[in-house]
């Protein structure tokens, strides 16, 4: 029987798909590379992994269901890859926070503007990889939208 929304149930099956079709791309890289080097390029899905799970969990999913409640669902397609953005500030500040180097961690930021950039880029990815769950849930029918 189809739920009527995403619910929590699918979660777990939403982040084995998510990370399936994130690294995707990746992992053709490295088959299609010749070089001996290419499998260096696997430490983005790597490092972004944990922040990209703990995301989906704390942010994308409440942001779903407080969207769905509110009766806009339709502007998840719109939030949760904004949101996916901000999860590369949000765990570079915490991580700073948390291990006292909060100075140098904002610094080094400023300094190189482009490292957030990259991550925020990879987080927005993450968001319509998630999104394209949902959707990939109605269309084989899990879900009734």
């Amino acid at each position: 029987r189809a739920r009527k929304d995403c619910d929590m149930s699918l979660i777990p099956a939403r982040i084995v798909v998510s990370i399936a079709l994130f690294c995707a791309p990746f992992l053709l890289f490295i088959a299609l590379s010749k070089g001996h080097n290419a499998g260096m390029i696997l430490i983005i899905p790597i490092f972004g992994g944990v922040p990209a799970i703990i995301a989906a969990l704390l942010i994308f999913w409440p942001i779903e269901a407080m969207l769905n409640n509110a009766g806009v669902g339709w502007m998840k397609n719109l939030a949760i890859p904004l949101a996916g953005c901000l999860i590369a500030f949000l765990f570079f500040l915490i991580a700073g926070w948390k291990f006292g180097n909060l100075d140098v961690v904002l610094r080094n930021l400023a300094k190189n503007p482009g490292d957030l950039l990259v991550w925020s880029v990879f987080g927005g990815a993450w968001g319509v990889v998630w999104r394209l769950t949902e959707l990939i849930a109605k269309w084989i029918g899990l879900v009734r939208g």
